[in-house]
């Protein structure tokens, strides 16, 4: 009986960890569902609402290809429908130079991108605007 009861322990240990996970999870990258990226009005407007230090921060786009490359060698928890059934993704962030960390970021999940979104990309996956 007290393996039972440890195996159970041991297991809601696993869950209140999943759950802390997904909470720092959500606390950081805010998910957008939409048809088309808008860049004005999801990108520009995002960005624009943060205060920017000139040669402190550094605004980006990354598409969800580049992002996952990036993070190949990380620790890895699956997460069913993590990103959603979308066609296209952009995680859009801040850069600190000063403390080396991304302070804001956040994903867009779409069907597509709008023409301004796909022109600022080209064939790019990471993109600094300035």
């Amino acid at each position: 009986m007290n393996l039972i009861n440890d195996f159970k322990s041991f297991l809601q240990e696993i869950m209140d960890a999943l759950k802390a996970f997904m909470e720092k999870v959500k606390g950081i990258v805010k998910k957008i569902i939409a048809k088309i990226v808008d860049f004005k009005n999801q990108i520009v407007d995002w960005i624009k609402n943060h205060p920017l230090i000139k040669g402190r921060h550094i605004p980006f786009l990354m598409n969800k290809k580049m992002f996952g490359k990036m993070l190949k060698e990380a620790p890895t928890v699956k997460i069913p429908n993590l990103f959603g059934e979308e066609k296209v993704g952009l995680f859009e962030g801040i850069y600190d130079d000063q403390t080396d960390e991304i302070t804001d970021l956040r994903y867009i999940a779409a069907d597509q991108y709008d023409e301004q979104t796909k022109g600022v990309l080209g064939n790019e996956e990471l993109v600094v605007l300035t």
